[in-house]
């Protein structure tokens, strides 16, 4: 769609809401109880959930983004589709449950107990009167699957998504603490051996030091230490005297 034709649509929206608008602001006091109760007669309960949806897809036409207009737009189209799928589910499972499940008992649960309105109550009659309850079970429940499926595929992801990070956090947690723990370890015997090497250097130094005073000991009790006899010669210079000059 070009941006022409955007305009074009966007502009007959704002001009048919704005008409709305003065209609209700001038003469529609004189129509409000009549279609109250023509919504309330042919919708029912849905009625405001209906005027909603009619209110929401306006809206969403003026979103520029194509994805997100694309996005919301199919969510409203599946939270229809929901609620159709929920309202027949229950009351056609609520009735063949109870073994009461005819037209007429199907008509006094959606318009008298419940006030489905009477769209919704000739929708139900019409699939039940059309297909076998086992097939419309069946399709059903699919299409409520596949409805929860759209309405709440983004927030389950996300949900995902924060539990695989706790996950992961407090994986990277616990390898962390085992790293630090085995560093922690290493330092340990790093350190212990050191303080073993310093111990057997210092009990080397003092067996080493042991050995040599006792062979001392024992050459001086023997008399046989090798001591350098020095032989000091005393050399007599003799010195030729000088005659005095008289």
């Amino acid at each position: 769609m070009n941006r022409k034709k955007k305009i074009v649509i966007r502009a007959t929206l704002l001009a048919i809401i704005f008409s709305l608008i003065f209609f209700l602001l001038k003469k529609g006091y004189k129509y409000y109880d009549s279609f109250l109760l023509f919504g309330k007669n042919y919708f029912g309960i849905f009625f405001i959930p209906v005027t909603a949806v009619i209110l929401l897809d306006i809206f969403f036409t003026f979103i520029n983004s194509r994805k997100k207009r694309i996005f919301y737009k199919t969510r409203l189209f599946f939270f229809i589709i929901f609620s159709m799928s929920v309202s027949l589910t229950f009351v056609l499972g609520t009735l063949a449950y109870l073994k009461k499940l005819e037209e007429a008992n199907i008509i006094d649960m959606c318009l008298m107990d419940y006030k489905m309105g009477f769209l919704m109550t000739h929708f139900i009659i019409f699939i039940y009167n059309s297909f076998k309850l086992n097939y419309i079970f069946y399709v059903s429940s699919v299409l409520i699957f596949i409805s929860l499926f759209f309405l709440t595929g983004k927030e389950i992801s996300r949900v995902i998504k924060h539990f695989i990070t706790c996950k992961r956090r407090k994986e990277a947690l616990k390898l962390e603490k085992a790293l630090l723990a085995q560093m922690q370890e290493q330092i340990a015997i790093k350190e212990n051996l050191e303080e073993r090497k310093a111990e057997e250097y210092e009990k080397q130094n003092i067996i080493l030091e042991t050995v040599i005073k006792e062979k001392v000991e024992m050459a001086i009790e023997n008399d046989t230490l090798p001591l350098e006899k020095v032989d000091e010669k005393v050399e007599e210079n003799d010195f030729p005297k000088e005659d005095t000059i008289k």
